[in-house]
Formats: C-alpha cells, structure tokens, sequence
C-alpha cells in the first residue's frame, strides 16, 4: 500500500511541477512523546492547492477548479486510504521557500 501512495504521489508531483522542474523526496525519522515515527516528504514547485482545499483533495472525486481533464478526483482519495490502512497519515503543506506543495507522510514505528 505504502508503495502504490508513494507512487501516486510522485506522479502528482511530475505532473505539476513546471516544466523541468524538480520533484524533491526526502525520507527521515522523528521521534515525538517517546515513540518514533517514518516521515516521507515529497515536494514540488508546481502552482500549490489553496490552503482551504487541502482536505478537501483527498475526497473520492473532488477536483480543483483549476484541472479539468486531470483526472478523476480519485487518486489523492486512494493515497489517504492507503496511508491510513498502514496506520499514518498524509497532510499537504505549502512550501514556505515559493510556490510549490509537500505532501507528508508520517508512519509511526510500530507500523513497518
């Protein structure tokens, strides 16, 4: 599962970021009241979501206004799915360094 939301989260990424651009990934681990957990970021510098859609996107069939013919509104639903099925979770953030979105993913140790 794990696998198949990274995947979809890489392409997401290729997608909207500008042509030519660089799809960042970053892997490490936190430790936070005693217990550990795997963070997975992955960033691009494509035009962003607007804070107030952010949970939004993970709906089955929510689109942005601003994508038409991008998709079918399902692929971020499936990612969320996925992360919590393996006991994380997936927030989007904006990038404080210019336009662009992160996505992370934080899976606690005692999940992998």
């Amino acid at each position: 599962m794990l696998e198949t939301a990274l995947s979809a989260l890489m392409e997401n990424a290729m997608i909207h970021a500008a042509s030519g651009g660089i799809v960042e990934v970053r892997l490490y681990a936190i430790e936070q009241d005693s217990s550990q957990s795997l963070c997975i970021d992955i960033s691009d510098r494509g035009p962003g979501i607007p804070e107030a859609s952010r949970a939004d996107v993970f709906r089955r069939f929510y689109q942005l206004g601003n994508t038409p013919g991008m998709g079918s509104g399902l692929g971020l639903a499936i990612v969320a799915r996925a992360i919590d099925r393996i006991g994380g979770t997936i927030e989007l953030e904006g990038r404080s360094d210019g336009p662009g979105l992160t996505a992370c993913i934080r899976i606690p140790r005692d999940c992998f």
